[in-house]
């Protein structure tokens, strides 16, 4: 935390003299990453502090660095407590972003906890350390399209911890689990801090389509008319799945995963005309039914693929 320690005497220096922490008036806020998974995980914050007259800005840091197994704190701050007369908010964002197989370096998407909300907000950093303050309603300010990452946990806590008399420390901090698995790819940072297509990562994208068609033993996209006793199956999917790659296999545990998800999803949902949405988080796939039509998902910048599938299979019985 000498990160952590170096920002916050840094803040206090340029701040009034009346603005000293009284430790009986505040609340410790503080959080945790636990990384489950089998990459090096490094976090980003952007978070809210204040003077004593100034108006709420962000404190942004980056990185903290969490190896597989272990767990780390990575945020810890004291806000004065709130109450129904004065209130604060104290929203955290936490970004991650990891080296892949492939060395190639940028942003991982993390699921939220139960109860905490996904972040939609973006940060503007590099791959080194360093620390800065943003006095702008948003973390991201002015900065280049090649900086930005996007944030993926937005935490905001309703109460601070407790100190315990008992054990003379505080209650444990929020914990956040990372998961990247050995084959995950890592997002290049672009655009709107979107994923970028290249050249590199394309084949991915034809290799993903391919395992969504043996999934559902459909037909090749290029075959127009709807062959008898075939329906159409529409997936969308955001492009950061569909170019993350791990699928040149069809043995592949990406692959698996995501065949087996389709295949337990279809026999439930019948309908000659079916769209559904892959979703993935910890190295699992999620589909759901969704409404609309061709194109909504192209349309919202997503992937899109169109098949025929057999009206029998993976259907239940009548």
């Amino acid at each position: 935390m000498a990160l952590r320690r170096v920002a916050y005497l840094l803040v206090l220096a340029v701040l009034p003299a009346t603005h000293a922490w009284a430790a009986d008036d505040e609340d410790l806020y503080h959080a945790e990453v636990c990384n489950e998974g089998q990459r090096t995980v490094q976090v980003a914050m952007a978070y809210h502090d204040w003077g004593f007259s100034s108006e709420p800005f962000w404190m942004i840091e980056y990185w903290q660095t969490v190896k597989p197994g272990n767990c780390k704190e990575v945020f810890s701050h004291n806000y004065r407590a709130n109450n129904i007369l004065s209130y604060q908010s104290f929203p955290l964002h936490l970004a991650f972003a990891f080296t892949d197989s492939t060395g190639a370096w940028g942003a991982a998407k993390v699921a939220p906890p139960r109860g905490v909300a996904a972040s939609h907000e973006r940060l503007c950093i590099s791959r080194g350390n360093s620390w800065y303050k943003v006095e702008a309603k948003s973390p991201l300010a002015n900065c280049p399209r090649n900086l930005q990452i996007p944030a993926s946990i937005d935490w905001e806590p309703t109460e601070g911890a407790l100190w315990s008399n008992y054990t003379n420390s505080y209650e444990p901090p929020k914990t956040f689990t990372v998961s990247i698995g050995a084959n995950d790819r890592a997002i290049p940072l672009g655009e709107s801090g979107a994923f970028v297509v290249t050249e590199q990562n394309a084949p991915n994208h034809d290799e993903f389509s391919r395992v969504l068609r043996g999934a559902m033993d459909g037909l090749p996209t290029s075959i127009n008319e709807l062959q008898k006793h075939y329906r159409w199956v529409n997936v969308c999917t955001d492009k950061s799945i569909a170019y993350k790659g791990g699928m040149s296999s069809s043995q592949a545990p990406r692959a698996k995963a995501l065949t087996d998800a389709v295949q337990k999803f279809l026999p439930s949902n019948p309908g000659l005309n079916l769209r559904i949405r892959i979703t993935e988080s910890d190295g699992a796939f999620h589909v759901q039914r969704i409404g609309g039509k061709g194109g909504d998902c192209v349309s919202a910048g997503e992937s899109e693929f169109i098949f025929q599938s057999p009206e029998n299979y993976g259907l239940v019985p009548q």
